[in-house]
């Protein structure tokens, strides 16, 4: 994602940039699913999270 967003500026066309926005949307909504289906599985047994009582989601 932080490739992405560091090849912005560098785009030397519309059509570049466009690309570029897409496929940032595109990463965003991957992740976003991937930490969905993360927090909807119980943790392992014994693990950190399930020792606190929590799940932690990375946001982008």
């Amino acid at each position: 994602m932080a490739l992405l967003d560091a090849l912005l500026p560098e785009a030397s066309s519309e059509r570049d940039r466009s690309a570029l926005l897409k496929l940032r949307a595109k990463a965003f909504s991957v992740l976003a699913k991937q930490d969905r289906e993360e927090a909807a599985r119980p943790p392992d047994k014994g693990s950190p999270d399930e020792k606190r009582g929590t799940r932690q989601l990375s946001l982008l």
